[in-house]
This record gives C-alpha cells, sequence and structure tokens, in this order.
C-alpha cells in the first residue's frame, strides 16, 4: 500500500500540507465506510512515512486526529505547517496551562486529553503538546489525581472524532415577560448541539417552547456553522 501515497518533495509549494491532506484524505470523505476509515487508519499508523524532509517516521493516532480535526476547523489552512519559536522544541504556553487549570478544577474528572481536546476546539488549531506533559504541570497545581471512577457498570465513552455524533439537549431557563403580552411571564428554553469529542457547542439558541420548530432552527444553524455530522442523537 505504500505505492498509494504521493511523494511530496520538501521545495514543493506547502509540501508538509499535501502531504498531510492525502494522508487523511479518506479519513474526511464523506463516501468512505466506517470499516474503509479503520483500515487506512491501521495502515497510517502501523508503519513509517517518508516526510516531505525526507525523514521516515510514524504517524501516531493522536497525530492523525489532531490533523483530521485541524482539517475541519480550518481547512487547507489548518494543514500548512506550524513553525516552533526558534531552534528549540515546542514549549506549553503558560495561557494553555492556566486554562488546563481552570478546566480541570471545574470539573475533577476530566481527564488530560479531554483537557486537551476542549482546548483545541476554542483554539481552532491542533496543539503539538502531549498529554504527559500537561499532567505535570497539572500535577504542580494540585491537580494530578485522577478523577472518581464511575459507578460499578456504568463506563466512559465518547465518540472517535469530530462531527462523529452530535448530542441535541435542552435546559429549562427562566420566566420572562412575553413581548406580545408584557403582563403575562413565560418560560423560556436553552436548544443546543454539541459535538460529542470536542464537547464544542455547533449551535445554541433560546426559545419561548421546547418544540420540534424550534429544534430544527438549532440544528440548520448548527449544520450552516459548522458542517454535517455522521449521526445525531
Amino acid at each position: 500500500m505504500d505505492d498509494e501515497l504521493l511523494s511530496v518533495p520538501r521545495d514543493w509549494p506547502k509540501a508538509f500540507a499535501m502531504f498531510r491532506a492525502q494522508i487523511i484524505a479518506p479519513l474526511v470523505d464523506p463516501l468512505s465506510t466506517p470499516e474503509e476509515k479503520r483500515q487506512w487508519r491501521r495502515f497510517v499508523t502501523s508503519r513509517e512515512h517518508v516526510f516531505p524532509d525526507g525523514k521516515a517516521r510514524r504517524i501516531a493516532e493522536r497525530t492523525l486526529r489532531s490533523w483530521v480535526a485541524a482539517y475541519r476547523q480550518a481547512g487547507w489552512a489548518g494543514l500548512e505547517r506550524r513553525k516552533a519559536p526558534g531552534n528549540g522544541p515546542r514549549k506549553l504556553n503558560p495561557e494553555i496551562i492556566a486554562r488546563a487549570v481552570q478546566l480541570k478544577r471545574q470539573e475533577p474528572r476530566r481527564s488530560v486529553p479531554h483537557i486537551l481536546r476542549i482546548i483545541e476546539a476554542e483554539r481552532g488549531e491542533p496543539l503539538d503538546i502531549t498529554a504527559g506533559a500537561l499532567w505535570r504541570h497539572l500535577a504542580k497545581a494540585g491537580l494530578g489525581a485522577r478523577g472518581a471512577a464511575p459507578p460499578a457498570g456504568l463506563r466512559r465513552w465518547e465518540a472517535n472524532g469530530p462531527n462523529q455524533l452530535w448530542q441535541g439537549d435542552v435546559k429549562h431557563g427562566p420566566y420572562l415577560p412575553d413581548p406580545l403580552r408584557p403582563d403575562r411571564m413565560r418560560k423560556t428554553y436553552l436548544i443546543a448541539f454539541l459535538d460529542d469529542y470536542s464537547r464544542c457547542i455547533m449551535h445554541a439558541e433560546w426559545f419561548w417552547a421546547e418544540d420540534v420548530y424550534a429544534l430544527e432552527i438549532v440544528f440548520q444553524k448548527a449544520l450552516l456553522r459548522k458542517g454535517k455530522p455522521c449521526r445525531v442523537y
């Protein structure tokens, strides 16, 4: 299967973006079946590939997911190579560390990979940060302990990547004056669709009623903003 990959010379314009694009192409193709995507993931992650810089190395599953997420967030621009500052290795940004600490304190059960995915979704770009490196900073802040395990008989589950599964939900809001009858108070409802993998809010909006009409409006706007999901719950 090695012959299926195009050799991208380093001096080509956007060489690294072209290389990443061909690696993830079957994974973002809406016509690819789940089985075809699984086989392609196994092919990509099970062997070394020659990068445009001439070096042969493996592509980790997390790296592959980050490329797919970057493409879905920013298209071609998300695949372009990011230059690390200076000649040394990329270091954690204090702003990212502070946000990670905040997310962990808000919900101690969040895992480090989950926190990384939330930050990636918020920033709209993949992060070249290992879970172990971020965990060490969380441990220094006294947040390195594992969260409480789920009750017996239950287990955590999440989708395999962005736009694999959206979940719709409704939150009952406060009573507000009716615009048509100011003397009457009406209950409000917040309807939202969230991406199961990144926890990113696809779209959310307040309504006066919890009905199919309101649900359709939110879903349509989510489609226009974020594209089409594989499944909706």
